[in-house]
This record gives C-alpha cells, structure tokens and sequence, in this order.
C-alpha cells in the first residue's frame, strides 16, 4: 500500500500515475509486505511516521521509497519493543543500519566455526553493517522502544535476480568477507586524498561525536569537514558530513540513490535549514531562466531525511542552532570496493566530478556561476535568524 505522507511531515508526494511501466520485483516484494510506503522527495522527521505490523522481520516498519532512491536504494525504519527482538534474517543485499534510538545486541552468525560468529553491541548513535547472506538477529535489551533507520541496495538485487528464494535462502559464504568481521573501526587517512576512511568492521559506535577530517579543500563549502565509511566489505557506503551554521556548501549533482539523514543528537539538536533540488534541464541557474517553481524547498531538521534523484542539482543550507551532522548512504567512489556503475557522472583529473566546477569538467556549480537569488535568499532566511552569514563573499568573484 503506498501512502502518500502527510504534508505536516514536510514530504513532497507524488501520486501514481495511471500509466506507466510494470511494477518491478522489488516494488511487488514492497508492497505485499503490508506496511506504509512514503514517497516524495523527503521527508521532514521519519520517527514521525506512522508505522505497522511488519510480519517478515516482527517489529513495526515502514518502508521509505523516496523519488531520488531511484531503485537502487530503498530504506525503512522499524522497531524494537522493550526486552524483544527481530526475526532471524540473512539475504543477498546490503545493509546499513543507524540506531535511532535503543540499545541493544547484533547477534551475526557465519557458517565457518563458533569462533567466527559475534556479537556486536548497538545503542544511539551505532551504525552498523551485517555481512553479507550472513543469518544475523537484532535484539533490544533497554527498557524503550528502539527505532533503526536501515538502508538497502535490495531493489537491484531483487529486479536482476527477481527470485526471493535465492535472495533469501542462499547458501553461499562470502568468506572474504567473513574474514573482515570486527567490532573495532579501522580508520585510515590520507587514502586517495579523501580522509578519514572506515574501511572494516561491522559497526561505528557513536557517529555523531565521530571525528571529522576539514574537507574544505573539497570545494563543496568552507569549513566542511567529513569522514567516509565502507564497512563489512561492502559497496552500500556512504560518508559522514559537518556542515558550519550559516553558510552552505556548492550546488552539485551525481548518481541517484544517495540518501540524507540529519542526525539526532547534541552535535546538531537544534540545527535546522533547506536544501534546494532541481532537475539538470532548468540549468544552473533556475531563477534566472524563469524556472523558480519548479525547484524545490526541502525544510530540514534532526531526523529529517531526503534523496536527489539522478542528476539533480542539490545544495544544502544551513540557517541555525549548531552545526549541522549529517550522514548519507550511497554506493560510491570508494577505495576498497568503487561501485564503478554508480561513478557514472565521470572523475576529473583523478577527482569526483560532483566536487570539480563545471567549467573544468565536473558536475559543481562554481560559486560566481551560481544563481545570485540563491545567494540573497540566504541571506534573507540568515538574517530572520537574527543571525550573520559566515561565508567569504569574495568567493562569489570570479578570480
């Protein structure tokens, strides 16, 4: 069943529409689970939305199917009672899982002796990573409800292979994987001038306090600082970001099926802003070409989460409170294991083209390239704030 999310929780619905392509495997196996569907383009609290008896893993869920997941991703938050737990899983998709809320364990079991199976302790603030086809159990053992946010490449898995037998009960090993299982976070810098880079484990414990390597040389914005993660082997990655009160970082695009998520924590607890999305057709600069209306507003907070679709030009905005941490699930340009389907907007001279300005190849909008009423809305919004834009305006003059 697809429900369109209420307009209070910030998400821009799209209604289906009476013809179009065949639905695919994964969005049959989504809709005969039974539970709420949110689409749009985001959604302004996902711990806000109604959720529902989810049979298949035992606890309340609801899956979120954004327009920019672009069947590649699809995500879901469900939860734990008290002293409860999940049913026994293990399929052939990725998993990232962040801990809303709770504690509890991450029991993961692999066919390769007793001594290869662990347990991995999860409270607010985890981020964890089942290895792959590996039977694994998520129990709560506090006295609260807890709530994950869970992130899944199972739309391409389910639409290549569309068999749930063997999605689902397969008996492969991935012992190279197996091998990687571990609850402490290696952290190396440096690789590929690209920071902080989480390369094994199975969990991240406490993301929100994670430390941040300044990215500002990035491009995106001044003073951005983040840290990317690959776990269990996997290409289902992402990165963690940090973003200064009132500035923004540079208009971009890449591949779609990234998905934001604006953490709940003291980093950010009172943070709030936007983030602008336009398709590539309106041009760098919409307002200019007359196109202010179809470029779209997502207001964000802490919990807030949204996905650009494939190609679209986005930029975030921070307007208050504190810094904003943020943390986004993508298949990317790893170092481990690139998803080299997904880097199909290019690299630049060995860089991301989505942090290379258009004019040198890449697919980021340079800030004197920038549409001058994107600027000055800012101000205006800083400004209501009671606030002080804390960019260098000289970075708006072409040098």
């Amino acid at each position: 069943m697809v429900q369109q999310s209420p307009t209070e929780l910030g998400s821009i619905a799209e209604p289906r529409i009476a013809k179009r392509l065949p639905y695919s495997a994964y969005e049959l196996w989504m809709q005969d689970q039974g539970i709420p569907i949110y689409e749009g383009h985001f959604i302004a609290d996902i711990t806000a939305i109604e959720r529902a008896e989810w049979k298949f893993l035992g606890g309340n869920g609801a899956f979120i199917n954004l327009r920019g997941m672009d069947g590649f991703t699809l995500a879901y938050v469900i939860d734990i009672a008290p002293g409860s737990e999940l049913n026994w899983q293990k399929h052939m998709y990725e998993e990232s899982i962040y801990v809303l809320e709770g504690a509890g364990v991450m029991e993961l079991e692999t066919p390769l002796g007793p001594e290869r199976s662990r347990e991995f302790n999860w409270e607010k603030g985890t981020l964890l990573a089942p290895t792959l086809n590996a039977r694994y159990q998520l129990r709560n053992t506090s006295n609260e409800v807890a709530l994950l946010y869970v992130v899944t490449d199972a739309p391409m898995i389910m639409d290549f292979y569309h068999n749930m037998d063997f999605i689902f009960n397969s008996d492969f090993v991935f012992e190279d994987r197996m091998t990687q299982l571990s609850e402490n976070n290696e952290i190396k810098t440096g690789i590929s001038g690209r920071g902080n880079l989480v390369i094994q484990g199975n969990q991240i414990h406490d993301v929100d306090h994670l430390g941040l390597l300044d990215h500002s040389s990035d491009g995106k914005g001044s003073g951005v600082s983040s840290a990317i993660y690959e776990m269990a082997g996997n290409t289902l990655a992402g990165h963690l970001a940090q973003e200064p009160l009132y500035t923004y970082d540079r208009a971009h695009y890449h591949g779609g099926g990234a998905t934001i998520l604006h953490l709940k924590s003291d980093v950010n607890a009172k943070s709030h802003g936007y983030t602008l999305l336009w398709p590539p057709e309106l041009g760098e600069r919409p307002y200019e070409s007359g196109f202010g209306d179809r470029v779209i507003r997502a207001d964000w907070k802490p919990g807030s989460v949204l996905s650009p679709p494939t190609s679209w030009y986005h930029e975030h905005f921070n307007l208050g409170g504190n810094d904003d941490r943020n943390i986004a699930f993508r298949f990317g340009y790893g170092c481990v294991y690139p998803a080299r389907f997904y880097t199909s907007t290019h690299d630049v001279n060995g860089q991301t083209a989505c942090t290379v300005p258009s004019h040198k190849g890449g697919t980021m909008i340079d800030w004197p390239d920038e549409d001058p009423k994107i600027h000055a809305d800012f101000e205006e919004a800083v400004n209501a704030e009671g606030g002080t834009c804390a960019m260098d305006h000289s970075i708006f003059n072409r040098a």
